[in-house]
């Protein structure tokens, strides 16, 4: 009888254990409550899109979000950097340019995240159409921490002194996976 008490209890203290783990890595979401403008072709850390990581951790890391700009021939940019640490990154990034015709939409796979504009850490889309519009452009994107850092969201337009702006009410997802 003692033994199957102690194996109760055993049990009950890792059901326990598990449920506070799986409460640990709930997805954490973070809501611009301002529009980002850049005028600059070089992306910058987006307020607030600043994700501490941890050497050894898996993240995921989803952005669902709407940009615009003024003139036609000018679209954003969207990517993905170390302001420190280091990591491994894979996954997608895509952004849609016109709204009122079934397209495809541009889109990247995201190999780097090692400094800000590296290529293939970045998706820039080319113009959109209508102007002053919401377009679609996000991400979803899996980090292997290899050095405790900073994984940056940032943004930027496709021309220089031309403004892109990505909009209030974009989500940035992201949670550990273990």
């Amino acid at each position: 009888m003692k033994k199957i008490l102690i194996i109760l209890l055993l049990a009950s203290q890792i059901c326990n254990a598990q449920s506070f783990s799986q409460r640990t890595l709930k997805p954490i979401l973070i809501q611009l409550s301002d529009n980002v403008s850049s005028t600059s072709t070089t992306v910058t850390g987006v307020t607030d899109w600043a994700i501490p990581v941890t050497i050894g951790k898996v993240y995921r890391v989803v952005i669902n979000a709407t940009y615009q700009s003024g003139a036609t021939t000018t679209g954003g940019k969207l990517g993905f950097y170390m302001t420190s640490g280091s990591g491994t990154i894979t996954g997608e990034i895509k952004g849609h340019i016109t709204q009122s015709a079934a397209s495809s939409p541009l889109s990247i796979t995201v190999r780097t995240c090692t400094t800000a504009g590296a290529a293939g850490s970045i998706l820039t889309t080319t113009a959109v159409n209508p102007i002053n519009s919401p377009h679609y452009i996000g991400a979803d994107i899996m980090f292997t921490c290899t050095e405790t850092g900073v994984l940056q969201i940032g943004w930027g337009s496709e021309v220089n002194a031309s403004a892109a702006q990505l909009n209030t009410g974009s989500i940035l997802i992201y949670q550990l996976l273990n």
